[in-house]
């Protein structure tokens, strides 16, 4: 069983979001639900706990940041993995979050649950050490993966996003793109952190297809090792 992983509901709707919180647990009692009536308090939660997956309503009477808090969830460093219950009409419903990533209410059930699944068992302990990373960047590519790797050297991390295979953005404290890419890649030690669960790129960074990317790395190494 997977200890300790915790789901956040943000909805005003406090029957809603109670029955939520009951049906997750009954599923798996080793999942915490915290409940939130507004982004706002939300953001507050973030602040005091470790999130594992968000199910938020965009449409709120009492809050105008509905839908900013959806997309603010993405642009964490790591995101946190999240759908959107909603009872907006779908043609309403912006176009940056992308329709995978909707459920109507009242929700399905069975289809909510194993999207929470995915993405918390997916973001458990997949751990690599002691594998150069390109080599691991080139298997990814070859077998078209999608997933997010949080990649730490002492108390440095830097994140790379992975899209069927490419790398379309990387961030190491105030770079992105392909300068954290190289930044990342040029460590001497390093262990990997592997995410693999539907997540939205925040911003892509990187329009290189990986194995030009990754000549180009070599490249520069050898440049700088000159």
């Amino acid at each position: 069983m997977n200890s300790g992983r915790t789901i956040l509901v943000v909805d005003e709707d406090s029957m809603l979001s109670e029955m939520l919180e009951t049906i997750i647990e009954l599923h798996n009692p080793a999942f915490e639900t915290l409940l939130a009536e507004s982004p706002e308090e939300a953001m507050a939660v973030f602040d005091r706990h470790a999130i594992d997956f968000v199910i938020t309503e965009i449409q709120f009477a009492n809050s105008a940041y509905g839908t900013e808090f959806a997309m603010a969830l993405a642009d964490r460093t790591p995101p946190v993995p999240f759908v959107v219950l909603t009872g907006v009409p779908m043609h309403e419903i912006p176009r940056s979050i992308k329709p995978r990533y909707i459920l109507a209410k009242p929700p399905a059930m069975d289809d909510l649950l194993r999207r929470i699944d995915q993405a918390v068992f997916s973001n458990s302990d997949s751990i690599l050490k002691g594998l150069r990373l390109e080599t691991f960047l080139q298997v990814l590519n070859q077998e078209r993966k999608t997933c997010v790797l949080t990649v730490c050297f002492g108390e440095q991390c830097g994140y790379l996003w992975v899209q069927i295979g490419e790398l379309v953005h990387a961030v190491f404290e105030d770079q992105h793109g392909v300068e954290a890419a190289f930044a990342i890649l040029a460590w001497p030690d390093y262990t990997v952190k592997v995410t693999e669960t539907e997540i939205l790129v925040p911003e892509r960074t990187i329009q290189e297809r990986m194995p030009d990317l990754l000549l180009q790395w070599a490249v520069h190494r050898d440049e700088c090792a000159a």
